[in-house]
């Protein structure tokens, strides 16, 4: 984990001296020895112990989070075990966009100093929350989280959800975070597939309209449109596991690998919430650019020739763009591109892809509705 603030990793260096102990303290009295036997498989700190929430938890990948309490008198959110984010733990709102809500931890000189982001979706029966550092040099601490007051399965037949998607992106050499939402789509098949070990059913969805910002409200390029594949939920909970997710590219490769997971929530199934977590190349822009063709008459003659927008120079004003996730405009053919007395005699416009040689890993959260016919 790379934390990039001046000052913090010499901190980190002087505190890593020694062996661990206090050099000033005596001799401790012997513990007495502790004969538990634990199970190595289990993680103790999981929070994944109550059917009616789900968290994504991984340790081994920073999915730290593991309590998030929306404080709605206050307008608040209350998140647990994410480093640096504020003894506190408070985030307090910074805006919304497409019904989802946006929060920000708190940050004073001396607490809270590395800067966290959460997004929030609310429903009647469910709140969903998705939090990460936006200032680790790499995809940092995160997590996200689904609740639910009520569940039971709705009457057989077949469903169609629709809702709110809201993540959070950052990425794993570099500082920063994205605010990303987008209108879902959830399917429900109560019936088939057939009842196999205590599951059932098929569930298969989609996030469209995936639009981002900074923090700061800061427009950025668009993101292609997110595949939940299919999966089946548990008959006795209403949970489901183990769905893939995919993002493509515009010629229909793979450019996001990630998973999802949820809930089917409400008295009578009237919502679903599900968390993804995907990760792929940051950035992939198809970039347009000019080609001219142009003529210089002299006195001795006309000659003819051909300029290309995409220059050196050009090359990499554009990469830069697409690295900071900005919306590339056509890169046009500047004077200087042309020798003295040049008059382009056509124009045509080509297109190349540019890429990031970074990935990013978004963790979002999924609150949809039942459609009534």
């Amino acid at each position: 984990m790379k934390y990039l603030v001046a000052g913090l990793a010499a901190a980190a260096l002087l505190g890593g001296c020694g062996s661990g102990s206090n050099p000033f303290e005596g001799d401790a009295p012997a513990e007495p020895t502790d004969t538990t036997t634990e199970d190595p498989n289990i993680d103790p700190t999981d929070p994944n112990v109550d059917v009616n929430s789900r968290f994504l938890f991984d340790t081994g990948q920073d999915l730290t989070m593991n309590s998030v309490t929306f404080d709605e008198v206050n307008n608040q959110l209350i998140i647990n075990n994410l480093p640096f984010d504020g003894p506190e733990q408070i985030y307090d709102n910074i805006g919304s966009r497409n019904e989802a809500e946006f929060f920000a931890s708190r940050k004073t000189p001396t607490t809270g100093r590395i800067q966290h982001y959460a997004v929030f979706v609310k429903r009647d029966d469910l709140e969903a929350t998705a939090a990460a550092g936006a200032e680790w040099g790499d995809f940092g601490f995160g997590g996200a989280n689904i609740k639910r007051d009520s569940f039971n399965l709705p009457a057989n037949g077949e469903y169609v959800y629709t809702g709110v998607y809201a993540g959070v992106r950052t990425f794993d050499d570099r500082t920063g975070l994205h605010l990303v939402t987008g209108d879902a789509e959830l399917l429900l098949d109560i019936n088939d597939l057939d009842p196999a070990a205590g599951l059932q059913g098929n569930i298969v969805g989609s996030v469209s309209n995936r639009t981002r910002t900074l923090p700061d409200g800061t427009a950025l390029a668009g993101l292609p449109n997110l595949i939940l594949n299919s999966v089946t939920f548990n008959t006795e909970t209403g949970v489901f596991e183990g769905g893939t997710a995919n993002t493509f590219t515009p010629d229909g490769n793979i450019r996001d690998n990630g998973s999802y997971e949820g809930l089917i929530a409400g008295v009578n199934g009237e919502e679903i919430g599900a968390l993804t977590l995907i990760e792929g190349v940051a950035e992939l822009q198809t970039v347009s650019f000019e080609t001219v063709e142009f003529e210089v008459v002299t006195p001795t003659g006309t000659t003819t020739g051909t300029a290309n927008a995409l220059t050196p120079e050009a090359r990499v004003t554009v990469q830069a763009l697409v690295d900071a996730g900005f919306e590339t405009p056509v890169v046009r053919v500047q004077a200087a591109d042309l020798p003295t007395g040049a008059v382009i005699t056509s124009t045509t416009i080509d297109t190349q892809e540019f890429r990031s040689d970074f990935n990013a890993r978004e963790l979002g959260v999924i609150g949809a509705d039942q459609v009534i016919p």
